[in-house]
């Protein structure tokens, strides 16, 4: 079987959410998944819902079904499989949204932590090019006669480098 993309975690929750709405307030799953798939907001959405009732309308388990789309991580499915044994699929569907509600917080929480230092990294870039394209430049004529410590040297050197290859920089 082919890897597939997995759905998002705030996807997940999405689909566990109603997924576990419907068949609680009475919709047998064909039903609900029959819905789900009417869903115009997301395309690959729409088309998950629909092989999974494809794959159940083949005889196979809840569980079995959505480890066939490919679509859902594994603990999902193992925990899906468990509960249909135990009769408590609409439990678990909840339980699983919750779950997924939390994951996709958390990434957004390390999104934007992230976003911090990339933005310190992409100023101390910008302010290292000026520096060794306006300021060491602008500075040479007057150390002309002057003779340099070997690490002063090597910065000019860098500077030269920079400066000749300017226009390949954001390449």
């Amino acid at each position: 079987m082919k890897k597939r993309k997995k759905r998002g975690a705030e996807r997940l929750s999405e689909f566990f959410r109603q997924f576990s709405v419907r068949v609680e307030s009475g919709l047998s799953i064909p039903e609900t998944l029959e819905i789900m798939q009417q869903d115009d907001t997301d395309r690959e959405f729409c088309l998950a819902c629909r092989k999974l009732g494809a794959f159940m309308t083949e005889g196979k388990t809840v569980g079995d079904a959505m480890e066939e789309t490919g679509r859902f991580p594994e603990p999902a499915i193992q925990m899906i499989r468990a509960a249909e044994m135990s009769g408590q699929l609409v439990r678990t569907t909840a339980r699983l949204a919750v779950h997924y509600e939390k994951e996709h917080r958390t990434e957004g929480k390390i999104r934007r932590a992230v976003l911090y230092p990339k933005i310190l990294v992409l100023m101390m870039i910008f302010l290292m090019l000026f520096v060794f394209l306006e300021i060491l430049p602008t500075l040479e004529p007057i150390l002309v006669d002057v003779t340099l410590p070997l690490l002063t040297r090597i910065l000019m050197g860098i500077s030269h480098f920079l400066y000749a290859y300017r226009y390949f920089l954001p390449v």
